[in-house]
């Protein structure tokens, strides 16, 4: 079972999942076939931006806000909400939660952290057209 925990900076929540999360294949798991269900990264930075990566390479982008110990509110970069993660869980390099797009999916995700992601480095989610902007020296 997973252990929710939170802490608490200047007085704004600070979710303790900050970082970059693997999310786990699981077969029949949403709601929806809508491709921005198919979640293989999620990011949340310590600034409260986040970046929710699909299998398609599609990228939503926006900002956090914590609710509460098991909610945050998902908005995009004008400020319109796009939806929540609900039911969060965080066990050390383990979460687990639900994915509520406004409208277009709900996803039961669990997911495991990457240790190896800096927040001030550029994140690739392809790793194939990663390695080809490698190759060229980009």
């Amino acid at each position: 079972m997973f252990r929710k925990r939170t802490t608490h900076r200047f007085g704004t929540g600070y979710f303790l999942g900050v970082g970059k999360w693997k999310i786990k294949k699981k077969a029949g798991a949403s709601s929806s076939k809508r491709s921005e269900c198919d979640v293989t990264d999620l990011i949340l930075n310590s600034d409260f931006t986040f970046k929710i990566y699909t299998a398609d390479n599609g990228i939503l982008l926006g900002s956090y806000q914590v609710i509460s110990d098991e909610n945050i509110s998902l908005a995009n970069n004008q400020g319109l909400k796009l939806g929540e993660l609900t039911n969060i869980q965080v066990s050390g390099s383990e979460i687990s939660f639900t994915l509520n797009l406004e409208g277009n999916c709900q996803n039961d995700l669990e997911g495991n952290k990457d240790e190896t992601y800096e927040e001030n480095k550029t994140y690739i989610a392809d790793l194939e057209f990663e390695k080809l902007l490698i190759e060229e020296g980009l």
